[in-house]
C-alpha cells in the first residue's frame, strides 16, 4: 500500500481522516508507529526469542563434540604460542580466538572452557537477533511499514528462533552462528545501499562483517564477490567509493591470516577445509 512514503488510492483518502500527527506517522516510514522498535509486540517475542536461547545454551552448556574439542586444542594453541599447530588450514581462527581470549580471561579449568564456547554461541545468537531487527528497520524504512507488522514480527523472531536453535544449534561449538549474524547485517547494509541512505561509515562495517565472515567460516569468502557484484547493481558503477572501500578494508582483514598460513604452509592457501572434506 505504501511506498517511498507515498501514500495512494483508497488508504491515502482514509489517512486524510486521522489527525495530522497520526497521518504524519503513517506516511513517513521510520517514524512513530512506522518503526519496526514500535510494531505490537515485538518486544515480548524479542524477549521470548532470547530466552528460548538461553536456554538451549544453558541445558547444553557443558556439551562438548568433536568439533568443539578441536577448537579448544587450537585455542591452547594460541595461548602457548604453538604457531605450527595454530596456524591451522582446516579450521578459521575466529572462533578459535574467541575461545583463546575468553579461556585467556577466565578461570582455569575444564568447567569454565565448555561454558564459554557455549557462551560464544549465545552472543552470536544475539548478535543474529539485532541483525535481523537491524533488517526489518531497514526495510520498513525503504517500502514504508508493513500492513500486518505483527504478523511480520512473529514471522521474523519465528525464523531467527529456528534458524539459530534448530540450523545451528547452540549446543555445537562452531562458527556457524557467528556466520548467520554476519549475513543478515549484510543483509541490513545492502537494504541501506538500495535506499541511498549509506555512508563511508557503512562500507567500512560491511568490509569489515565480510573480512569477519571468512576468519569464521572460509566457505563465506564467496560472500566478498557476491557482496560486491551486488553493491555494483545498487550503485550502478562497478567503481563506487562505496565498492572500493568495502573491498579495501575485507581484503585488510583477511590478507594477514592468509599470508600467515601461507608461509607457513610454503604454498599459497586460504583453506583446505574443501579439499579435505570434498
Amino acid at each position: 500500500i505504501y511506498r517511498d512514503g507515498r501514500p495512494s488510492g483508497v488508504p491515502h483518502r482514509i489517512s486524510m481522516l486521522l489527525s495530522p500527527e497520526k497521518r504524519s506517522a503513517v506516511a513517513r516510514p521510520g517514524t512513530a508507529e512506522g518503526s519496526a522498535d514500535d510494531w505490537p509486540g515485538i518486544r515480548t517475542m524479542r524477549a521470548v526469542c532470547i530466552l528460548f536461547a538461553a536456554g538451549q545454551m544453558w541445558v547444553s552448556r557443558y556439551t562438548l563434540l568433536p568439533d568443539g574439542m578441536a577448537y579448544l586444542d587450537l585455542a591452547r594453541a594460541w595461548l602457548r604460542g604453538d604457531w605450527s599447530q595454530a596456524l591451522n588450514s582446516y579450521w578459521s581462527p575466529l572462533y578459535v580466538w574467541m575461545l583463546a581470549v575468553a579461556k585467556g580471561l577466565g578461570p582455569a579449568g575444564p568447567r569454565w572452557e565448555l561454558l564459554a564456547g557455549h557462551l560464544i554461541n549465545f552472543a552470536g545468537f544475539l548478535l543474529s537477533v539485532f541483525a535481523g531487527e537491524l533488517l526489518l528497520r531497514e526495510w520498513a524504512e525503504w517500502q514504508g511499514p508493513p500492513r500486518h507488522p505483527r504478523l511480520i514480527a512473529f514471522a521474523a523472531y519465528l525464523t531467527l528462533t529456528w534458524a539459530g536453535l534448530h540450523l545451528v544449534n547452540l549446543n555445537f561449538d562452531s562458527a556457524d552462528i557467528l556466520v548467520m549474524a554476519g549475513t543478515l547485517y549484510v543483509a541490513a547494509l545492502l537494504v541501506r545501499v538500495q535506499r541511498n541512505a549509506a555512508d563511508r561509515k557503512d562500507f567500512v562495517l560491511l568490509g569489515l562483517i565480510l573480512g569477519a565472515g571468512f576468519l569464521a567460516k572460509a566457505a563465506d569468502a564467496v560472500l566478498i564477490p557476491v557482496t560486491l557484484a551486488l553493491l555494483a547493481v545498487l550503485t550502478r558503477s562497478v567503481s563506487s567509493t562505496g565498492i572500493r572501500i568495502t573491498a579495501a578494508v575485507s581484503t585488510l582483514v583477511c590478507v594477514p591470516f592468509v599470508g600467515a598460513l601461507s608461509l607457513s604452509r610454503h604454498r599459497f592457501v586460504y583453506s583446505d577445509t574443501g579439499w579435505v572434506n570434498y
